[in-house]
């Protein structure tokens, strides 16, 4: 029974191993993409060239000032993304558990949003209001799915409805204001890598750190 758990063992790591290498490999090629496309054009001599130091200036400022920070920031969003579904699976010892699925993101979500639209915040203030309704809602959660502990399954269940709770009272918001808070309130809540630089990446991979 022990070299049949070893040898499962070994065999988990060396899955476990591969894909972590193809995520590797696959975020390597896709970046190398980000950095080619868009309206200055660059084969991947260039951008290699641009990466060791000795393309043109125009190609150097292409890749490390307009490009690279978008490509390393949707590289560290990604990696927060998924260490935080990770902590949640781990934590609460269920597959189905996320951020979104908990309703933790939605309710965050619908915060950030009547604050863009009904207080008109930006910045940092909105981020400390984003900041609050996520932990606010994740204790309600947690509260509303207490009987004498916390079962994962029902904190699951729980989430799916404040989920779906918090997605309603966002589309109401977007639905009954006017349409260029709107377009604001979207871009915001879908996100966008465009005004992406070196100080952004920065703090986010802090965050992402602490």
């Amino acid at each position: 029974m022990t070299a049949v758990t070893a040898r499962l063992r070994r065999a988990e790591r060396r899955r476990i191993a591969l894909v972590v290498a193809g995520g590797l490999a696959l975020v390597a090629a896709l970046t190398v993409v980000a950095l080619s496309l868009g309206a200055a054009a660059l084969t991947p001599a260039e951008v290699w060239s641009a990466l060791t130091g000795t393309g043109s200036r125009i190609a150097t400022y292409v890749v490390w000032d307009v490009r690279m920070p978008r490509a390393t920031a949707a590289v560290v969003v990604g990696a927060a993304l998924g260490l935080a579904g990770a902590v949640f699976q781990v934590v609460l010892r269920n597959p189905l558990a996320s951020p979104d699925v908990l309703g933790v993101t939605a309710s965050a979500g619908a915060v950030g949003v009547f604050a863009v639209l009904t207080l008109t915040v930006s910045g940092l203030t909105l981020t400390g209001f984003v900041v609050i309704g996520g932990v606010a809602s994740a204790a309600l959660i947690g509260a509303l799915a207490w009987r004498r502990g916390i079962h994962a399954m029902r904190l699951v269940l729980v989430g799916v409805g404040v989920s779906a709770l918090a997605s309603a009272v966002t589309g109401y918001l977007l639905t009954v204001s006017d349409l260029r808070d709107v377009s604001v309130a979207f871009t915001w809540l879908v996100g966008n890598l465009s005004g992406a630089a070196w100080p952004v990446v920065g703090s986010t991979g802090i965050v992402g750190l602490l």
